[in-house]
This record gives C-alpha cells, sequence and structure tokens, in this order.
C-alpha cells in the first residue's frame, strides 16, 4: 500500500476537532504527524462515515495550535475498503483551492417546509446538488440561517423507471443569489440517503461528461 507521508509518532495522541465544510464537527486524535499533514483517528462509529470525508474541507482544530484549513483524505483499509476510523489531514498551501463534495447540474422536483416559507412548499427544483448542498429554484422566502427540511424525488438508483423513496435532509440557507436562487447546507442527513445522493451526483458526471463527448465528435 502506498503510503501518503510517513509521519513521526507521537507518545501520546492528542485531542482535536474536525470540523468538515457542511458536515458538522468530528472528535478526533492527532496519533502523529509530519510538515503540513496530520494521522488521525476518529471514533469507530461517526456521525459521517470516512469515505464520505474523502476530499473534503475542513478545520482542524487543537488546543494550543493555530487552526489549519486543508482537505480530509480518507486511508484505504484491507480488502480495498476505506479504514473506519483513520483519516489524514493535509494542511492548504493555497486555502482558495479547497475542495467539498462534487456539485453538478441537476432537475430533481423537491418540497421545502420551513418556518421562512410557505408549509408544504411544492413546484421546486434543485438547481445543482452535491451530497452536501443544493441551489433551489422556485422558492420564495428564507434567508441566510433559516433552517429548512427538504424533500428530494431522486430517482430509483436502479433504474428511472421504478419510485423512489424521497430523500428527507434537514439543511439551512447560506446565500441567496441576486436571481433568488436559495443555496443550502444539508447539514442533517442519513448515510444512506448521502449515498444515494452520491451515486446521483455520479451517474450525472457520466451523463454530463458523454454529452460533451458527443459534442465535441459533431463538431
Amino acid at each position: 500500500m502506498l503510503k501518503l507521508f510517513s509521519p513521526r509518532r507521537s507518545r501520546e495522541p492528542f485531542p482535536a476537532e474536525l470540523r468538515v465544510d457542511g458536515l458538522g464537527t468530528l472528535i478526533a486524535a492527532v496519533e502523529a504527524e509530519v510538515e503540513g499533514a496530520r494521522a488521525l483517528r476518529i471514533p469507530a462509529d461517526p456521525p459521517v462515515a470516512s469515505r464520505f470525508l474523502h476530499r473534503c474541507a475542513a478545520v482542524l482544530v487543537r488546543p494550543g495550535h493555530v487552526d489549519e484549513e486543508g482537505v480530509v483524505l480518507a486511508v484505504p483499509g484491507h480488502g480495498g475498503a476505506v479504514d473506519p476510523d483513520r483519516l489524514q489531514f493535509v494542511r492548504d498551501v493555497l486555502p482558495s483551492q479547497r475542495r467539498s463534495f462534487v456539485r453538478v447540474p441537476a432537475a430533481v422536483s423537491l418540497n421545502v417546509v420551513g418556518e421562512a416559507v410557505e408549509k408544504g412548499s411544492d413546484g421546486l427544483w434543485a438547481v445543482d446538488l452535491s451530497a452536501s448542498g443544493l441551489l433551489i429554484g422556485g422558492l420564495d422566502g428564507g434567508g441566510p440561517g433559516d433552517r429548512l427540511r427538504v424533500r428530494l424525488g431522486l430517482p430509483h438508483p436502479d433504474t428511472a423507471e421504478r419510485p423512489a423513496s424521497p430523500v428527507t435532509a434537514g439543511g439551512h440557507v447560506v446565500r441567496v443569489t441576486t436571481d433568488g436562487l436559495r443555496g443550502v447546507r444539508l447539514d442533517v442527513l442519513g448515510t444512506d440517503d448521502r449515498e444515494r445522493i452520491a451515486a446521483y451526483v455520479a451517474e450525472r458526471q457520466r451523463d454530463l461528461l458523454q454529452a460533451r463527448r458527443y459534442r465535441a465528435e459533431v463538431r
């Protein structure tokens, strides 16, 4: 297995918090470190599975240290699976280049409920979507900080012709565009539903790439 770095190990793990963009805070321990990188151990049953944290932007907070912005990397385990309780944190050289979940254009119908919007707002759609957030079109009301409950009508993971139960998530508005679109960060989302969104995003990526190749061929 190729190691990303060969750290010097500490006598005792240092307590830390890993604040992951859009996903909340995880308790962690720094087991080893080199310049610009840290080897972390997280609880065996974290609120977000380690495979979903790969390449997410985050801030590492340690008592007595300056907070570090960087990127989380999943660690390969036995048999090719992702290690469930180990991560690596690489400090950013250029914070502006941090990456979060992949976001793709979408046309997914949804329903939104929240105190700042009309109850049961229908006829809405996701302009774009990722496993950590979405951009909502057609929504009247809801400003930065307002809580929302979102139900996404994603197609069935096996075939679009089969109905599937909607993905239900909680989040809050983080921005409102000049066109009135609402950017929402999903911070309450089950692992299975997050996996469904990730699978949808991957499928959309394949479709968009295929369409781009087709346009290039017919020119």
